[in-house]
């Protein structure tokens, strides 16, 4: 795992079609800074590119004109691995990624992060979770060089053990662009197709929706219209904003409104945009419940002895992603 650039490509991962783009507002709660992608010395706005990696099925973006890197590592057998990704260097520092193939554990992270630091002669300042839907990962920082900083993100992809590396590095005094520069890199990662989906079965209702592993529900109680508390399952993969919830009660307890109003409750949040959908071939209503700067998309299904609920949240900016995970499991499902 490095950051250093090389000539060279196997061709696996392309640029797709150019999405300029510009200084953006920042998430309503203020968690995500503004991507400012200005170099101080260029004086340029970047234009960001998404890479589509063909061997690991992700996608990843980076300033335009980023280069292809390939790397060789030592594998768990001690024979020798290529990595691959693309790397931006520019007058103020670099941003970049890395992918390689069946190589990493959720347990590997702190190794992980020195081979990082030791591929820029650095030294491993911090590393903790990060909150990453469907994956397990970790953040850091790396000191390096003439007071610089190298801020990364580690992901393991799947249960294969595909890893995805993101980095940004620059002046130490330059920490409010690479935390910009780091938000949009990571915010741009998109492996939903590299999961490794497990199709779940709720026991008593029979019905089935993919996760990432095959997770066991917790059991809660979702208070009707009348009342009174019902049992119900709820099933979402560790560390994720998504998942299935599976209520105890049909049609003469709920209706999909007041469906919605139960899970606004729970969230206090206001549901909005409620509007008919489908869950395969069941008619369903999908609506958006807003929590402070979060949108959470619901989509629900009233049967005759259960309500099932798919749901997904993600910030405001970003609630495309959340809106195509619902839509994702409703096409996935079975419902009895």
């Amino acid at each position: 795992m490095t950051v250093a650039a090389c000539a060279g490509s196997d061709g696996a991962t392309e640029a797709a079609a150019a999405t300029p783009t510009t200084d953006v507002p920042a998430a309503p709660d203020g968690t995500v800074p503004p991507a400012v992608t200005r170099s101080r010395e260029a004086g340029v706005v970047f234009d960001w590119v998404p890479f589509d990696d063909a061997e690991s099925y992700t996608r990843t973006a980076l300033p335009e004109g980023a280069e292809p890197i390939e790397n060789e590592l030592p594998g768990r057998d001690g024979a020798t691995i290529l990595s691959r990704g693309h790397v931006f260097e520019h007058a103020d520092g670099v941003i970049g990624y890395e992918l390689i193939d069946d190589y990493a554990t959720g347990d590997d992270f702190t190794k992980l992060s020195a081979m990082l630091a030791a591929s820029v002669d650095g030294t491993v300042r911090s590393i903790a979770p990060a909150d990453v839907t469907q994956a397990a990962a970790a953040d850091g920082e790396i000191v390096y060089g003439d007071d610089h900083l190298m801020l990364f993100r580690i992901v393991v992809v799947n249960t294969e053990g595909d890893l995805w590396s993101g980095f940004v590095g620059g002046p130490s005094e330059d920490r409010d662009r690479l935390e910009s520069e780091f938000a949009r890199l990571t915010l741009s990662l998109d492996m939903r197709a590299a999961v490794d989906w497990v199709f779940v079965t709720d026991e008593p209702s029979g019905v089935v929706a993919p996760f990432r592993s095959a997770i066991e529900p917790r059991e809660r109680f979702v208070t009707a219209a009348d009342g009174s508390s019902v049992p119900a399952r709820e099933y979402a993969d560790w560390n994720t904003s998504s998942g299935v919830i599976v209520i105890d009660a049909g049609a003469d307890a709920f209706t999909h409104e007041e469906a919605l109003a139960a899970r606004a409750e729970d969230l206090d949040g206001e549901v909005q945009s409620p509007g008919p959908s489908d869950v395969v071939g069941h008619e369903a209503v999908q609506a958006e419940i807003l929590d402070r700067g979060w949108i959470w998309v619901h989509r629900v299904v009233v049967l005759d002895e259960h309500v099932v609920v798919i749901y997904a949240g993600n910030l405001a900016e970003n609630v495309s992603r959340a809106r195509e995970w619902v839509e994702m499991v409703s096409d996935a499902a079975t419902i009895p």
